[in-house]
């Protein structure tokens, strides 16, 4: 496997020699989270790579999640925004804001609740769907009563509708550092 780090594009090549014919290339942007996935594969590998797996399987699902709900919220608040630069900088701003938040709320979520709940993460999980869901029925009444307001009013809205989705986004993260740790 050649895993270059100073190219435009990363080639995988099977066999020992780098003549080798290219088995799969990919881009930067779409492999950032998976390449580590290649080095869980061969003579690096040791006993527990299925643990392994799972555990980069579990942290790369989480990275392609995060990514596609805020572009999913992108594409929804241009519209709201009345701008595509709006729409991604407070899109951007309020998850990155509050997926922090939250991961500095999982350590005592994991702390004072993980005795009481049989898998924390579960509950988190469960509090991303209610969420995500409460968030999108709202959205199509906010757009169609709140478009007269000031722009500031907007982006206050949007970063208020944003807040618990990305708060509850930001703690699967740690919770799962907690649990490959333990």
């Amino acid at each position: 496997i050649a895993l270059p780090d100073d190219t435009e594009e990363v080639t995988v090549y099977l066999g020992e020699r780098a003549d080798a014919q290219p088995a799969l290339s990919l881009h930067p942007t779409v492999d950032q989270h998976t390449l580590p996935l290649a080095r869980l594969h061969g003579p690096g590998a040791r006993i527990g790579a299925g643990v392994r797996w799972r555990t980069a399987a579990y942290f790369a699902a989480l990275g392609s999640g995060f990514m596609f709900v805020e572009i999913a919220f992108i594409q929804k608040f241009v519209l709201f925004l009345s701008h595509p630069l709006y729409a991604v900088a407070v899109v951007l701003f309020a998850f990155l804001l509050f997926a922090g938040i939250g991961s500095g709320v999982s350590k005592r979520l994991n702390e004072t609740a993980a005795p009481k709940l049989r898998n924390p993460l579960a509950a988190v999980v469960l509090a991303i769907g209610l969420s995500a869901a409460l968030g999108l029925a709202l959205l199509p009444w906010l757009f169609e009563h709140a478009m007269g307001i000031p722009d500031v009013a907007r982006i206050v809205i949007s970063v208020a509708l944003i807040a618990p989705l990305a708060l509850f986004m930001g703690m699967p993260f740690p919770l799962g550092l907690a649990r490959v740790e333990a």
